[in-house]
């Protein structure tokens, strides 16, 4: 993550950077919403924490591809915490209903855990979902005040603005910060940064993902003997 380590120092040369947990005004706020993979984000955070920043990791409850309570997974959940960054909670809008069961089940293996919200693939519609975050008490959208500002957000969503126009975008247009900018950085996309494109990404993604399945059977006594026949099977 050479990329990545550069644009922090570069950022902190010139803004104060702050976190959701304790967002302070004048200052840049990092987001990084896991929709993929455990590892990446705990590669983010020893970034993060070289550099001394705290960014908030926001844990997809209802992945399709990863399940947080799986062993590994918590392990990885709580190095995050152990590298001195904040958890938050990343959720698509069908579940929103289930929001405080979802924090409660968090909360029993991450009690660190905040009441702040995260919306996976909100797209225009980010206002009507802060209307729903309301009607649940205490907790708070990542798309609201004093979080969200209108004009001053930034994010790498399949490859929208990259780390070098982020920051120019920044160095030219906010040389002095009004309240808080909030900047949406996925680790998938960091952690593969040489990769050009979502394509290639979800490409090692998934073959990532493969991989990590086909270890897992090749532990199982009823599976080993039989993974390379199933394999052939399949082409691979």
């Amino acid at each position: 993550m050479i990329i990545y380590n550069n644009f922090l120092k570069q950022i902190k040369k010139k803004f104060k950077v702050s976190s959701f947990g304790k967002p302070l005004k004048n200052s840049i706020i990092l987001r990084h919403d896991i929709d993929f993979e455990m590892s990446s984000a705990v590669k983010t955070a020893k970034v993060n924490y070289k550099n001394n920043v705290k960014g908030c990791f926001f844990i997809y409850f209802n992945s399709p591809l990863y399940n947080v309570f799986e062993k590994k997974n918590i392990q990885f959940v709580e190095n995050l915490s152990n590298l001195n960054q904040e958890i938050g909670i990343h959720v698509d809008k069908e579940s929103l209903a289930n929001l405080k069961n979802i924090y409660k089940s968090l909360k029993i293996f991450f009690p660190k855990i905040l009441k702040i919200v995260s919306f996976h693939n909100p797209g225009n519609n980010y206002k009507e979902l802060n209307k729903k975050i309301i009607k649940h008490k205490n907790f708070r959208s990542t798309y609201e005040k004093p979080f969200f500002y209108e004009g001053q957000y930034f994010s790498d969503s399949n490859h929208r603005n990259t780390l070098n126009e982020i920051l120019d975008n920044l160095n030219y247009n906010f040389i002095n910060i009004n309240e808080v900018i909030q900047i949406l950085l996925h680790p998938e996309n960091l952690n593969y940064e040489n990769l050009n494109s979502p394509e290639q990404i979800q490409e090692k993604l998934f073959f990532n993902k493969v991989g990590d399945n086909l270890n897992e059977f090749a532990k199982n006594k009823y599976f080993k003997n039989k993974l390379k026949q199933y394999k052939k099977k399949i082409g691979i």
